[in-house]
């Protein structure tokens, strides 16, 4: 074990040992009855609420920051290399086709420069390269000496343009179809020419492989299916996403509304995947569902069920740019079994967990099935278990996680007790830490969808903003919150929502005659106004 790796091990088996002590105190001052609790109230209480504040402390020093983009470093496997020239020669001979089949030449299909067509149509194209450095840091290098994980998933590229990644996907030996979608007529024409191109040079390659090595079984193995379709990636009844098992998008020059209508549509057809059981291989084996990955240019897209887990450098659009990604898991890391667990063997050790989690905070969350963190949450969010700020500051520190979040949203007595905790018979300190609990939730997707899926608690918010003389600090960590719940990106009919919530709360204030709660929405509206001009929108729903 390397130096690094024991500290971050010491550090996780402390947290652990006093996230235990923690629990323990918690529960036997949980567990006394009215007359055993009036003789020990005060000690204990202040021993258990030194406990979640030592524990707060603890994860809050573990907690990341946030990530800086990497560059992915080349494979130094001479397999891989011989595989990587492999696939490079093979799409030099597709594209020689195609561009005999067109008028297009061969270097303008290899990396058309930008051009403008109008809002969220402004071209690009990712090259081969970047596609292949991609799909080898998100899969195990060695996945495809195996026959059985050669055509395992689906790779699906949103907005495909000519075709140029979804026919990388294939070449993968990844997936067992690959699947283009793109709305503009002209980019999908010629997509079809790359299509005919790559059968024909595919049979091409079949047959050469059979002549040279005839009792080779893998040279019967069929090339991955490849399909390009023109339509609207938004498409409601298509289900374009489901059964993805990696879904490329090059949204460098999408605007918010379009990376809103984009994440809805990916968040509702996978989770349709569990819907379709085992799937068929080629071979006619069954195959478990893959985990989910989401890789999108220059925007993190706003998905509640996926964890952001790395940011990647890498040349695309005639530059480089930034590549999010995010997956999705059939079974997460919190408390799953040992087979669970060992799935995740089969994608690349950069991307085991959510950049937000720590490794103390992630022992935490698995050990004994999820328990432990669960019932401390329960009692950090109960008063009569712990003082509201040492219970607060170790919710606060939990909401830095991500997968974390999906815990704490479960638990209702939460959510009550963050709303007193805004409310008005709460202090001032109680106050500023139940802003802060929010405010760290809301930094995640989950988070926003939430608190936005909970009419009460928008309403406290709503209500504590406006409060006159309320601290500068509770009122704008509380603007921030409403401010990522109103432009959560995947909420449909998000823009109606803001309308109406701030018709009403436009009108409470007038009926109150509270100046600030006027100051307060004129500031929102500005602020939505300024984010809709970015988007390229003329109405402001917030208009009688």
């Amino acid at each position: 074990m390397s130096p690094s790796s024991a500290v971050a091990a010491a550090s996780s088996s402390s947290v652990l040992r006093l996230a235990k002590a923690t629990l323990l105190s918690a529960s036997s001052m949980h567990n006394k009855n009215a007359t055993q609790v009036s003789s020990i109230t005060i000690s204990h209480l202040k021993e258990t609420s030194d406990l979640f504040r030592q524990l707060a402390t603890a994860l809050a020093s573990t907690n990341h920051a946030p990530p800086m983009p990497r560059v992915p470093q080349p494979s130094t496997s001479t397999t891989r290399i011989d595989q990587a020239q492999a696939q490079h020669e093979t799409m030099e001979r597709i594209l020689k086709r195609s561009a005999a089949a067109s008028s297009r030449k061969m270097s303008e299909m290899m990396m058309t420069p930008l051009k403008e067509s109008g809002i969220n149509g402004t071209y690009g194209t990712t090259p081969l390269s970047t596609i292949m450095t991609l799909l080898d840091e998100l899969y195990v290098s060695n996945s495809s000496n195996s026959a059985s994980m050669r055509k395992n998933g689906l790779f699906v590229d949103a907005g495909s343009g000519m075709g140029v990644p979804t026919i990388a996907a294939a070449l993968s030996n990844r997936f067992h179809k690959a699947k283009g979608i793109e709305f503009e007529e002209k980019w999908h024409s010629q997509a079809l020419i790359m299509k005919d191109a790559y059968d024909h040079v595919m049979a091409e390659q079949h047959q050469e492989q059979k002549q040279e090595k005839p009792n080779d079984r893998d040279s019967d193995l069929d090339s991955s299916t490849l399909e390009y379709i023109c339509d609207d990636v938004t498409n409601d009844d298509a289900g374009h996403f489901t059964g993805a098992s990696c879904i490329f998008m090059n949204s460098a020059t999408w605007d918010a509304e379009l990376c809103r209508h984009v994440s809805l549509r990916i968040e509702e057809d996978t989770t349709h995947n569990k819907e379709t059981g085992l799937e068929q291989d080629s071979d006619g084996e069954q195959r478990r569902q893959q985990d989910v990955f989401v890789v999108s240019m220059c925007h993190k897209m706003a998905l509640p069920s996926f964890d952001l887990i790395d940011i990647l450098s890498m040349d695309a659009n005639g530059g480089t740019f930034n590549f999010f990604i995010s997956r999705k898991s059939e079974a997460r890391h919190d408390g799953a079994d040992n087979e669970s667990k060992n799935r995740y063997n089969t994608v690349s050790n950069h991307f085991n967990f959510a950049v937000s989690d720590s490794e103390p905070m992630r022992e935490l969350r698995e050990s004994s099935s999820g328990t432990i963190l669960k019932e401390l949450i329960a009692f950090a969010s109960n008063s009569a278990c712990a003082s509201p700020a040492a219970g607060l500051q170790f919710l606060a520190a939990v909401g830095a996680s991500e997968p974390s979040v999906r815990t704490m949203i479960l638990d209702d007595n939460l959510w009550k007790s963050l709303v007193a905790c805004i409310g008005t018979e709460a202090d001032l300190a109680t106050r500023a830490l139940g802003s802060m609990v929010f405010r760290s939730m809301v930094d995640h997707a989950v988070g926003r969808r939430a608190v936005s899926d909970r009419t009460e608690v928008v309403d406290a918010i709503l209500a504590a903003i406006g409060r006159k003389n309320d601290h500068p600090m509770v009122r704008a960590n509380l603007l921030d919150v409403l401010g990522n719940v109103l432009c959560d990106s995947p909420l449909e009919h998000a823009s109606d929502a803001m309308g109406v919530i701030l018709k009403q709360v436009r009108y409470e204030a007038e009926q109150e005659g509270n100046d600030i709660r006027g100051e307060v929405i004129q500031a929102l509206e500005e602020t939505l106004a300024m984010r809709r001009w970015w988007r390229g929108e003329q109405r402001r729903y917030w208009d009688c």
